[in-house]
């Protein structure tokens, strides 16, 4: 769609795009611009839907000249929900006995929050991969491994080095979070969905905001590496 209304103003944007990315079945949602001559907004939604999750990520983007030029101000909301299991993992949840392992694989979407660099990244979008690790599913306080991977910005596709988080605690209702040293939450998730077959969550972490969605794909749980 592209439109320009009465008082000058230009609106563009789309809907519908999608990519195959696993058991994300969109990605990403839509993009839309808006600008005068005075001031400009640039805002994006990107996101995934899964059977019982939906993970997003809004990008707002103030003072900007032109499509994909650098913002002034950015701001941003993230978000994961859907129908939470309520509990961790389990053999008997999983409906597996002899696996060491259990893999959840998605996607991730975000925002570069770079200003401090004076990046010309800042205020970008960024799409790429997600993985969770349960690493011994007979054990009740095994630790989960929570990987971002092979993200790019989405105007150059200009790569970022992976995030990573390993040891991370389980709780009883099937919650995982982790904290920095200032006690802010960098990462906060959880898994939805009969027998913990999806997980998602939110992130902040090396100028990155965003959130992820995985699925269970029980062609990996054996894998040992």
């Amino acid at each position: 769609m592209d439109s320009t209304t009465a008082q000058g103003d230009k609106y563009y944007g789309y809907a519908g795009n999608t990519e195959n990315a696993g058991a994300i079945l969109s990605i990403p949602l839509g993009h839309g611009y808006a600008w005068n001559e005075t001031a400009s907004t640039d805002y994006t939604t990107f996101g995934g839907w899964m059977q019982d999750t939906f993970f997003v990520a809004q990008i707002n983007r103030s003072g900007v000249a032109s499509e994909h030029g650098r913002p002034i101000g950015v701001t941003e909301d993230v978000a994961v929900f859907g129908n939470r299991t309520g509990s961790s993992p389990t053999a008997a949840s999983l409906k597996t006995t002899l696996s060491r392992r259990a893999h959840w694989t998605g996607a991730m979407v975000g925002v570069d929050k770079s200003i401090a660099s004076n990046s010309p990244r800042y205020g970008r979008g960024i799409v790429g991969r997600s993985s969770l690790i349960l690493n011994e599913i007979s054990n009740p306080s095994s630790p989960l491994t929570v990987r971002l991977f092979d993200m790019i910005d989405t105007v150059e596709g200009k790569s970022y080095s992976d995030i990573v988080w390993d040891d991370v605690a389980i709780n009883n209702d099937g919650d995982f979070r982790v904290e920095d040293g200032s006690s802010k939450v960098v990462l906060w998730g959880t898994f939805y969905g009969a027998d913990h077959r999806e997980a998602g969550g939110v992130f902040d972490k090396n100028s990155i905001v965003g959130s992820f969605g995985a699925t269970r794909d029980p062609a990996l749980q054996d894998a040992t590496d």
